[in-house]
């Protein structure tokens, strides 16, 4: 999983398909969205990035790197493998291919999966940031910071990525 290549690959899709349009993505779908918006400024209209941050912290790389795709799945991701066995009914293990690309980002060098922190004040896309005030992988603060986000709300959110109970942080900035 190299999400440079995969927000290219998505560029190059839409190009073919839409001339703009707005863009939501969780985790690693809104670090793509970045690496779009940055690269593409014209196709992306706006941008909904949920549980995300610009980049993997050395605290996230040193964890992923003990975890087996199983030990990921233990937490918030049992709701992503019971969605991915039911729309992959002839491939019931792809989840566990994505858990793995996915921790394999952990020993990716940052520029072959994030934007560099200084690109990202070039985004001009409107854009709301959806997180957890605790998420375990990315700090509510980072991204919200740096892409210089005015407004802020508290809602009611779970662990990494879906929906439940607790309070998730949402900023927008237009």
């Amino acid at each position: 999983m190299a999400l440079k290549r995969y927000a290219v690959d998505i560029i190059a899709l839409c190009r073919t398909l839409i001339e703009r349009a707005a863009f939501c993505g969780q985790s690693a779908g809104s670090m793509q969205q970045l690496t779009m918006a940055l690269a593409a400024p014209q196709l992306v209209a706006a941008s909904v990035l949920c549980f995300t941050s610009y980049y993997l912290s050395a605290e996230v790389r040193d964890l992923w790197r003990k975890l087996t795709p199983e030990l990921l799945a233990e937490g918030d991701d049992r709701a992503n493998i019971a969605a991915y066995r039911a729309t992959h009914v002839l491939q019931p293990d792809q989840w566990r291919k994505v858990q793995v690309a996915c921790l394999a980002m952990s020993d990716h060098p940052h520029g072959d999966d994030f934007p560099e922190l200084s690109e990202l004040s070039r985004i001009t896309a409107p854009t709301l940031k959806v997180s957890k005030n605790r998420d375990e992988y990315f700090p509510s603060s980072g991204t919200a910071s740096v892409l210089d986000l005015a407004q802020r709300r508290v809602l009611r959110a779970a662990e990494h990525g879906v929906a439940d109970s607790g309070a998730a942080q949402v900023c927008l900035r237009e």
